[in-house]
């Protein structure tokens, strides 16, 4: 089933607070897992153009210390598994990722429409027996 997800994207210290502390019902090894976040210029200072793949804009942030540090084309971002409470710039790996799912990705007057067919569709197949 697809549901519109995507990696997600930590925009606030309450977003941070409620991955963090649930890291445990998760099972996450080591606490690592990818975000939705990379450095659209590599080239450019380690902590200067990181982006959100949603769009959103990057304000809070929860780099770990010395972070992010640029090393080996470090331009993605995951969780840090030392300590599990902050941010790391990484390089292209195998890791757990962290996805994101629209609360609604139905828009209601599309779900009023497809209850309106579905209920007219019931008075119609009542009508025929």
């Amino acid at each position: 089933e697809a549901r519109g997800g995507y990696l997600a994207t930590m925009t606030s210290s309450e977003e941070w607070s409620f991955l963090k502390s649930n890291y445990g019902a998760i099972g996450v090894p080591y606490n690592m897992g990818w975000l939705g976040a990379y450095q659209s210029d590599p080239s450019g200072p380690n902590t200067e153009s990181w982006a959100w793949v949603t769009g959103e804009a990057w304000s809070f942030t929860a780099w770990s210390g010395g972070e992010p540090n640029g090393g080996n084309s470090e331009n993605h971002l995951v969780t840090w598994f030392f300590d599990g409470n902050g941010w790391n710039d990484h390089y292209d790996n195998d890791f757990f990722y962290f996805i994101e799912y629209d609360t609604n990705p139905i828009p209601e007057p599309t779900t009023a429409l497809l209850v309106g067919v579905g209920l007219i569709g019931l008075a119609m197949k009542n009508e025929r027996f």
